[in-house]
């Protein structure tokens, strides 16, 4: 009776041995396997590209504005805009976060205006940036109690109208 449960013993263990190896070949495979597209398709941080997001705010008579892209670590691909009152420059790549060089009309609106940038890197990484430019600045109008003989309403010791010599 021994040997009989020592034989189903030695049974199941190969059988065991057997399910382990074949878990760990499987395994093996599954992280080893790759795919030969990616490598093409510009050498990838990752099989999986990253969305990211950003904001910027640029004043509202649009002066030229530099943004770093933060969130990617290789050359820009491309920029696209949705609104055609901003434009965007891919500045020149050397190393880190690259740099964007956003420009937008004067914005002749008291109220600021949003619109959406979508940046892609050669990793195929995004970024989602969000440019707001401020609105104008409000012309000031006077006062009911401000009026323009109030304004010019100082004391001078010099004449009102003096020739010039």
């Amino acid at each position: 009776m021994k040997k009989i449960y020592n034989i189903r013993k030695s049974i199941s263990m190969k059988k065991a041995l057997v399910f382990l190896c074949s878990i760990t070949m499987l395994c093996c495979f599954a992280a080893c396997g790759g795919n030969d597209e990616e490598e093409d398709n510009g050498g990838g941080s990752g099989s999986n590209p990253k969305t990211s997001s950003m904001s910027a705010t640029i004043d509202a008579e649009g002066s030229p504005t530099q943004v770093t892209v933060t969130p990617l670590d290789c050359p820009i691909t491309s920029a696209t805009v949705q609104d055609n009152w901003l434009t965007v420059e891919v500045m020149t790549y050397t190393s880190g976060a690259p740099v964007v060089k956003l420009t937008a009309t004067s914005n002749p609106k008291t109220s600021e205006r949003k619109t959406k940038v979508i940046i892609v890197g050669t990793s195929q990484d995004k970024v989602n940036l969000t440019v707001t430019q401020k609105g104008a600045s409000p012309t000031p109008t006077p006062s009911e109690e401000e009026t323009i003989e109030q304004t010019h309403n100082t004391v001078t010791d010099q004449p009102a109208y003096a020739r010039t010599r």
